[in-house]
């Protein structure tokens, strides 16, 4: 797991570091036992610096009987003392991890302002430099103060997170209830929760009926009834009843926390394009230096004092430090606002990618439909025991979460029917299932469920009566499959779908975003066949397999397309992999898929086109900022080394745009959204 700064809570600058801030803002606005993160002494520190400030504006224009130049010296070194610790502690760091941390160069403008300043002073030489090094003692705490708020703004929405943290339960010891720290209760353990109370682990509910409000985890706004053997999540909110709550995972497996664990792992990748920045700021770090040196060489026939204040204006332009921030920060935003809307991202790489998509692959089932099957008609075959055909039918899928098999549950005989073990289980993704089962005393024989290509599969025989009735039930739109074994196929069951009413909102803001929409499905033609014209779907291809959707998948991407991919979370995970992005929709509470790069825990297909728009949206104020931060760099470089920028005017121009660069990433977060 990544390293997080203790105030921020964002990777670390430099992995494996012993100072648990990432920058000098964050020690500078957190208040750790540090000495110099007290906010009383960070306070005195920057008074003395405006000491100095003051006293360098005023000196030489005010006929005074006194000298101030002593009072610019030791409003500066302490000043300094106080101030410059922590920024030279992280260039000490970063030095020796072989890296070179971007606030190398205002330690050295600083260091080379006030050392020339102290050698004037006690050496009488014509130059003082004491009020630049003080006004630079004053603008980059701030600098990195502000830098560091807004950092911590930016996460906000993971602080929420982090919130939902239940810290007491009230734990149930036969007839006494005793609060109890919630990291000391393990499985099996018996917590009670009253109305209004936040549930403290993930259980089930042993005793009582309420509604819960899993509105903070989920984004869902209504309340779900829940009664005695219902599975509830910490962090939900009891809102009626007294109910009794056994838990059932310990606490490093309750969503929250694997919520929270997924969050983590997420920001602590680093990306690449920060990787990129990096190895930018290992050349333009030393090339900066370099470039105040060359000034200082060319201005020094002009005069010894102009050639230190080019040198010293050139040190103080770039904004390397706000360039490097600007990345996380725009990220986060989109993270945490995708958050917000119930949708928890892999990586802030996977927001680059999602803003590059141009193709969306449906998956049919439980996406463009509801997925929600029902029962519809059984059939079987003239002298079949109905009980024992049915009895096959219920044992296999008794081994699977599809939702074919899942809406078994909905025949009106799946309670009375016996469920017999079954041997050697298998799943055949996209074809069906199948397993070696003992019907009623008869000897163990292989049974297969599923559509009429996995039969086949087995050269097992259908009628064609049962051949007819497959025609008609897929003719009406239902989705068929078949049970059958010794070669032969025995009977069918159907289950209807539905396709999801707001499927079509959803493909006219593709449209808006220049998005193709296809869906790929194991259906048959006629089940499907009018999904493109009612919906307005260009591209639909049916009967496709697991290997096939990959392959069409890889043709797309070969013709220029980037593909994302929209599934369910029983989707293959081979064909997740296989797009450039993949986003498991209605994604549930009961695991994470970590192959998806975006999970979207609701049920409206709306959160799809909004994370797209806010992936763009990030990307777009990403390279804003960088584009911004880069030229403001050269320019201001550029122009100190000719002279005409002063040192006063680096620094307060490097202030402006590294505000500029700190609050524009928050645009994100105001977003329009459908």
């Amino acid at each position: 797991m990544p390293i997080f700064c203790n105030y921020c809570h964002l990777p670390l600058l430099i992995e494996g570091t012993k100072d648990p801030y990432c920058s000098y803002g964050c020690a500078l606005a957190s208040n750790p036992k540090h000495s110099v993160a007290k906010p009383g002494l960070f306070l005195a520190g920057l008074l003395l610096a405006f000491v100095g400030v003051i006293t360098a504006i005023f000196y030489g224009r005010v006929d005074l009987s006194f000298d101030l130049i002593w009072i610019q010296l030791a409003a500066t070194t302490l000043s300094g003392l106080i101030l410059v610790p922590p920024l030279f502690n992280k260039t000490l760091q970063s030095v020796l991890h072989q890296n070179l941390a971007p606030e190398f160069l205002n330690l050295l403008a600083i260091g080379v302002t006030y050392g020339i300043s102290v050698y004037a002073y006690f050496y009488d030489a014509p130059f003082n430099f004491f009020g630049i090094t003080s006004l630079a003692l004053l603008i980059f705490p701030l600098v990195y103060y502000w830098e560091a708020r807004l950092r911590r703004g930016s996460l906000s929405d993971l602080h929420q997170v982090l919130n939902l943290r239940v810290a007491e339960a009230r734990q149930i010891r036969g007839k006494n209830k005793t609060m109890v720290s919630t990291k000391d209760l393990k499985i099996g353990d018996m917590i009670q929760v009253n109305p209004g109370e936040p549930i403290a682990c993930d259980g089930m509910i042993v005793s009582g009926t309420t509604r819960v409000d899993e509105s903070r985890l989920t984004r869902q706004p209504t309340p779900l009834f829940k009664t005695k053997g219902d599975f509830v999540l910490a962090g939900s909110i009891n809102q009626d009843g007294v109910i009794t709550i056994k838990i059932t995972t310990p606490l490093s497996d309750h969503f929250l926390e694997r919520v929270i664990s997924h969050m983590d792992r997420a920001r602590g990748n680093a990306l690449d394009l920060q990787k990129k920045i990096r190895r930018l700021l290992v050349i333009m770090i030393p090339a900066t230096f370099l470039w105040a040196v060359v000034a200082f060489l060319y201005w020094k026939d002009s005069g010894i004092t102009i050639a230190i204040t080019t040198s010293i204006a050139v040190l103080m332009a770039p904004i390397f430090s706000s360039l490097f921030r600007v990345v996380p920060m725009g990220v986060n935003f989109g993270m945490g606002r995708a958050l917000d809307m119930g949708i928890l991202l892999s990586s802030g790489e996977s927001l680059f990618r999602l803003s590059r998509l141009n193709t969306l692959v449906f998956d049919k089932t439980g996406v463009a439909s509801l997925g929600d099957f029902q029962f519809s008609q059984f059939f079987s075959e003239n002298g079949v025991n109905q009980g024992t055909l049915l009895s096959a039918f219920f044992s296999l899928a008794a081994y699977s979460e599809h939702p074919l098999c899942r809406a078994m549950q909905s025949h009106p005989w799946y309670v009375e029917i016996a469920k017999h073990p079954v041997k050697e289980f298998k799943t055949h993704p996209g074809l069906g299932i199948g397993g070696i089962i003992s019907v009623r005393g008869e000897p163990e024989t292989f049974v297969a469920v599923g559509n009429v290509r996995f039969l086949r599969r087995f050269q097992m025989q259908m009628s064609p009566a049962m051949r007819e009735k497959v025609e008609n039930l897929e003719a009406m739109g239902d989705t068929v499959i078949l049970c059958g074994w010794n070669r032969e196929v025995y009977g069918l069951m159907s289950f209807s779908d539905t396709l999801r009413p707001d499927m079509k909102p959803l493909l006219t803001q593709l449209q808006k975003l220049k998005v193709t929409p296809i869906v790929m499905t194991g259906d048959h033609d006629e089940m499907i066949g009018h999904l493109s014209h009612t919906q307005g779907i260009e591209k639909v291809y049916t009967r496709c397999l697991p290997d096939e959707k990959i392959k069409r998948i890889k043709k797309l991407k070969e013709e220029g397309a980037r593909v994302g991919y929209v599934g369910a979370r029983y989707d293959d995970m081979a064909i997740l992999g296989e797009a450039d992005s993949a986003i498991i929709f209605n994604a549930g509470t009961t695991h994470l898929v970590e192959s998806a790069e975006s999970l979207i825990f609701g049920e409206q297909l709306a959160s799809i086109a909004n994370l797209l728009r806010i992936a763009r949206k990030s990307q777009r104020v990403v390279a804003l900022n960088l584009t911004l931060g880069l030229v403001a760099s050269f320019s201001g470089m550029t122009l100190a080394a000719i002279s005409i920028w002063s040192p006063v005017a680096s620094l307060l121009t490097m202030a402006t745009v590294s505000l500029v660069l700190n609050l524009t990433p928050m645009r994100v977060r105001r977003a329009k959204l459908e």
